[in-house]
């Protein structure tokens, strides 16, 4: 596997210096100790991928390893960083800078760029304040979201900051205040961001109904060409979803790890697409 290799390297060089809790060893440890709970860089791989993948109870996932729950949780914290340094050193994750996503356009001759916003579901807060913030009226329930810019092969170019449930699709762009060099660039988009105000890219979205009235039958045929072009960016979001931590509720806890584990499931996906390019 092409991952475990950039993961090999990255997971024997941190724990050479580092313990499970990630505090640094007294002594330098060249070999992995013999009653160690999850032994061998094969073994550690499989265990985040598979608790990525599936989402399960850390209880029931400590159970298929042979360990607590407690230290599911510790090996959880400390692998799934060293993941996304892999994913990072193989070219799979997406640009989180907005100089970055400038950058790589302007090394673009032509981009068709479909861009949207994804919620997934997180537990509800105790706090009536954090829970007033994450709750989603489209959903029904608590969220968090996260702006996507994907290419036409399906391919996760941006991935913007995670947001609380409550803020709307516009807003969430507005405040990732994104750059785009003047080229032939087009970005698709939903009636979500109406309104919106982006310099230096060919913005395309369907009309919107006329209060009132009725979109005429070349309006209708416009936004059915539109919906058919734009659908592909569902169909990326479907293919980061195919990880269950990030179609189901996640189950973790603190803003980090929640970001983490979107930004992993994006690679992941580049991963594949790059896959079945190939």
């Amino acid at each position: 596997m092409v991952l475990l290799q950039f993961f090999a390297p990255l997971c024997e060089e941190y724990y050479r210096y580092h313990d499970l809790r990630g505090h640094w060893r007294k002594l330098v440890r060249y070999q992995e100790r013999s009653d160690s709970s999850l032994s061998g860089v094969a073994n550690k791989l499989l265990f985040i991928l598979t608790y990525i993948k599936e989402n399960p109870n850390q209880a029931y996932h400590g159970a298929m390893f042979g360990m607590s729950q407690g230290k599911v949780s510790l090996w959880v914290k400390q692998l799934s960083p060293l993941l996304q340094e892999a994913l990072k050193r193989m070219g799979k994750l997406p640009k989180r800078e907005v100089s970055q996503l400038y950058e790589y356009l302007c090394t673009c001759i032509e981009v068709v760029m479909l861009m949207d916003v994804t919620e997934r579901r997180i537990g509800r807060s105790t706090d009536y304040q954090v829970q007033k913030l994450h709750y989603s009226g489209k959903k029904g329930y608590h969220t968090i979201k996260n702006l996507l810019i994907t290419t036409l092969v399906g391919e996760v170019i941006y991935l913007g900051e995670t947001w609380e449930g409550s803020h709307h699709d516009k807003t969430i762009y507005d405040q990732a205040n994104l750059l785009f060099p003047d080229q032939l660039h087009c970005l698709w988009l939903d009636l979500g961001f109406l309104g919106i105000e982006a310099e230096g890219v060919r913005v395309i979205m369907p009309d919107k109904k006329p209060k009132g009235r009725e979109l005429t039958n070349y309006q209708k045929e416009v936004n059915a060409l539109i919906a058919s072009i734009r659908v592909k960016v569902e169909h990326t979001i479907a293919g980061i979803k195919r990880v269950k931590i990030i179609r189901n509720q996640i189950r973790l806890h603190g803003w980090q790890a929640r970001d983490r584990m979107m930004n992993i499931a994006c690679g992941l996906h580049n991963l594949r697409c790059q896959r079945w390019a190939a």
